[in-house]
């Protein structure tokens, strides 16, 4: 079976939707299915795909071309929105020419033009997120169109679009399992990050938007012991410069964006993970699935997070140390019971990790293969 995965979005990038398409074209390959991942042509980093992420070269990354262009000042937006709608277009004439045994995609607006077409076989859209304007162009996909929902609260809006239950998969991200087994010199990575010997790591992976908390985690930084070092591993100082004093962010290490391949071995050194997600808005508090919940569950590290629905949904009291959101003393609070340490913690620990077993990529592949030979 063919499975084409058509992505209308830049790759490689070190955005998390980058990592999420390869490891999962990579799970579906081992899985037996014969994978291609097309993206449509743009400025995007200049390193090898199959390197960048670690991923196997067991699947095919192919790059269309599609035009790039930009509009000055407020027009920008709809340059945006009209190259969009133009590599949609590019993506599903390709579809149309290749005839594969199922599409997937996470862009509806591709997925809406596949649609169009008269094809014999499934469609499958992955929904990480729900806007007005998108969800608009739901309600004109065709029943032979197919959703995997990433939360219970995504099905639940799905379905108030009066999409059958029938249609629709919830399954959460994974992780690549394998990627975080064994050990790393933690001595000699700390000095590379310039952290004391004796000092413990506190570790934030991801962006830096309001959203994902991390101003919260920025004003916990000033909270906690001499013993500590907040480091942040992905996204710029520069974008935190924007909203805070440069004192403010002495305290903090930031080591910026690094290939996937690399990830594993800096989060690997850490002793307390944080997953401080804000309630300001549905996409922290509803829609997100985070990749580095998965990954933090898989180092067997205690994790401090937020008490949020969309977490709630793989983590609990039992698997996590979860405090309220936007509060940065109950954070600082968080980390220092999870660096007590003590037997209560290394059986939240074991459990945290028995937990994210079931969340490895390879598992979630054969669910959506499964899920693919239910519609066939």
């Amino acid at each position: 079976m063919k499975l084409l995965y058509i992505a209308n979005l830049r790759m490689p990038t070190p955005k998390a939707y980058g990592i999420q398409i390869a490891k999962n074209c990579e799970a579906f390959a081992r899985a037996g299915l014969e994978v291609e991942l097309v993206v449509p042509s743009r400025p995007t980093l200049n390193q090898d795909f199959y390197d960048y992420y670690g991923v196997d070269r067991n699947f095919v990354f192919k790059v269309l071309p599609a035009p790039n262009f930009h509009l000055f000042g407020p027009l920008e937006k709809l340059a945006v929105l009209i190259k969009e709608i133009i590599s949609a277009l590019v993506l599903a004439k390709y579809v149309k020419k290749t005839k594969p045994s199922v599409v997937f995609s996470r862009d509806s607006y591709s997925v809406f033009f596949v649609s169009r077409q008269k094809n014999n076989f499934p469609v499958i859209l992955e929904i990480h997120r729900f806007s007005k304007i998108k969800s608009l162009l739901l309600k004109f996909l065709p029943s032979s169109v197919f959703f995997v929902a990433t939360t219970n609260y995504l099905k639940e809006k799905l379905s108030g679009l009066g999409i059958e239950g029938r249609r629709i998969l919830v399954l959460p991200n994974g992780v690549d399992l394998k990627m975080f087994e064994g050990r790393v010199d933690n001595e000699l990575v700390k000095r590379n990050f310039g952290v004391a010997g004796d000092q413990k790591i506190i570790l934030y992976s991801g962006g830096l938007y309001q959203w994902k908390g991390v101003d919260s985690l920025v004003k916990t930084a000033s909270l906690l012991p001499p013993s500590c070092r907040l480091v942040i591993l992905g996204g710029e100082r520069e974008e935190l410069l924007k909203r805070f004093p440069e004192e403010e962010l002495a305290k903090i290490i930031f080591l910026g964006h690094r290939p996937f391949n690399q990830v594993p071995t800096f989060l690997k050194t850490a002793d307390v993970f944080v997953l401080p997600n804000s309630r300001i808005s549905d996409e922290s508090r509803h829609f997100t699935s985070p990749l580095k919940m998965f990954e933090y569950m898989a180092c067997r590290k205690p994790v401090v997070a937020s008490r949020l629905p969309s977490l709630l949904e793989v983590l609990d009291e039992q698997t996590a140390i979860l405090v309220e959101p936007d509060d940065p003393r109950q954070l600082a609070d968080g980390i220092k019971t999870a660096l007590a340490g003590g037997e209560i913690n290394k059986a939240m620990v074991q459990r945290a990790y028995q937990k994210v077993l079931q969340y490895s990529l390879d598992s979630r592949a054969r669910k959506i293969i499964d899920f693919i030979g239910m519609i066939k």
